[in-house]
C-alpha cells in the first residue's frame, strides 16, 4: 500500500506499543512538535514513554519531512 502526505505533514512515528499504551498521538506530537531532528525526537518519546511508567518493550523510529 501507498499512501502519499500532504505538505503539512511535519513527521511520521512509528513505534511499538510500548509507547502508545501511555501516550496518545496528540502527546507524541506535542511532545517532538518543536524538535528538527528525527534520531532525538525518538528518543525523547522513549524517555517520555518511561517516565510514564511503560513497563513493555518501546521501539521508536521518527522520520522528519524537513
Amino acid at each position: 500500500m501507498t499512501e502519499h502526505s500532504d505538505e503539512d505533514t511535519e513527521f511520521i512515528t512509528l513505534s511499538s506499543d510500548g509507547l502508545w499504551k501511555v501516550m496518545s498521538n496528540q502527546e507524541a506530537y506535542d511532545c517532538n512538535a518543536d524538535l528538527e531532528d528525527a534520531e532525538e525526537a525518538a528518543k525523547k518519546l522513549i524517555e517520555e514513554a518511561l517516565n510514564r511508567g511503560s513497563m513493555d518493550d518501546i521501539s521508536c523510529m521518527v522520520v522528519a519531512f524537513l
